[in-house]
């Protein structure tokens, strides 16, 4: 971790955790701050344990919810940093509580936060990511032909799996498909892809290639899942295949 890092962490946690009573306005600004900027994260059952492991070091666990073979955890992001390095901090279920949220509630919030501070980029395989790196607003590029399949991800191409479980997010994609079922492939623990239902979709071929393309191409530490994810739009529900 870069010093600049450390000293972005060292002073927002300062704040955070300061009790003094001639600072309660400060305290309530930087609580402010941290619910604006709170998103949500899938990850792997691994980086889970090892997030567990960590908090029981410092005895301050940390809300989550398992997600079929995923876990959905919750951060946000500090401030003042460089265009290319995004830093978050895990929300502890002190810093919740001071939030006065409940997990269901900050899962809630977290759903229509995250599209909002990560931004969106939908591109599709045949033209994956050329300008895109550089954008500053939402980007929805989706292809002329509705049998493409897309790949999803936030404006700085880092973390941003978890924007499926953005409901504004799959609304658009559902809308330009016009389809009743999506088949998610978890490229990365940065990006999806949505393949949308048709008569040559082979289930059981899109699940192999998502474990080759794993084991081939994806570094293990940005692995998500070897799993398929099916989405049933009319219910808005995700499925493991």
């Amino acid at each position: 971790m870069n010093n600049n890092k450390v000293c972005i962490i060292s002073f927002l946690i300062r704040h955070i955790y300061s009790v003094k009573v001639n600072d309660e306005r400060r305290k309530v600004m930087n609580l402010e701050l941290i619910k604006n900027n709170i998103i949500f994260r899938l990850i792997t059952k691994k980086e889970f344990d090892r997030l567990t492991k960590q908090s029981e070091a410092t005895k301050d666990e940390f809300p989550y919810r398992k997600w079929n073979d995923l876990y959905l955890i919750y951060r946000s992001i500090l401030p003042n940093q460089s265009e290319d390095l995004v830093t978050t901090m895990l929300i502890s279920n002190f810093i919740m509580k001071r939030l006065k949220f409940t997990e269901e509630e900050l899962f809630q919030f977290a759903k229509t936060n995250t599209a909002k501070r990560t931004g969106i980029i939908v591109t599709p395989l045949s033209n994956p990511f050329r300008n895109e790196m550089s954008a500053k607003t939402d980007i929805w590029n989706f292809s002329d032909d509705t049998s493409d399949s897309t790949i999803l991800s936030n404006r700085n191409l880092m973390n941003g799996a978890a924007l499926i479980l953005c409901d504004e997010v799959m609304d658009k994609v559902v809308e330009h498909y016009k389809v009743n079922v999506l088949y998610i492939l978890p490229s990365s623990i940065h990006e999806v892809n949505i393949i949308p239902d048709s008569d040559s979709v082979d289930v059981e071929y899109l699940k192999d290639m998502v474990y080759e393309i794993n084991r081939s191409t994806v570094a293990p530490e940005e692995r998500l899942s070897d799993h398929v994810y099916k989405y049933t739009c009319a219910t808005k529900s995700f499925e493991m295949l």
